[in-house]
């Protein structure tokens, strides 16, 4: 798939790249940055709402030194347990990896259900 648009969403310490991969999403992300964004207040509220819409989207953590270091250590513990426990959902990748038709259909098939299924691009290995 190639990347329609890209936006980045700051919150805290957390960068999210959030992926269009149609029509709909650019409008729905659109829709989140002018209506939802503002309102929300934990982070926690910003992975349910992507992932509740099946938007694609990457994290990273923003290393920031402005806060006491005791501070840095538990936004950056807060950042590795949030990327675990909300990946992004099982339609928003299958629309990622739309070109991928195998790809597509096991993740249709395992959309429903309540397993993660992580893709790992350039991970094949040639024998």
């Amino acid at each position: 798939m190639k990347e329609k648009v890209i936006r980045k969403i700051v919150f805290g310490n957390t960068v999210f790249d959030i992926y269009a991969c149609n029509e709909n999403d650019e409008f729905l992300i659109t829709f989140f940055e002018v209506n939802v964004a503002t309102r929300l207040k934990r982070l926690e509220d910003v992975y349910n709402w992507l992932r509740r819409h099946d938007i694609y989207y990457k994290v990273h953590y923003n290393k920031s030194f402005r806060h006491p270091f005791g501070g840095y250590i538990s936004s950056r513990l807060d950042f590795a347990r949030f990327k675990r426990i909300f990946p992004v959902s099982n339609r928003a990748l299958a629309k990622f990896h739309s070109d991928d038709e195998l790809l597509s259909e096991i993740i249709s098939a395992l959309a429903d259900s309540d397993c993660a299924v992580h893709y790992y691009a350039g991970s094949r290995q040639r024998g």
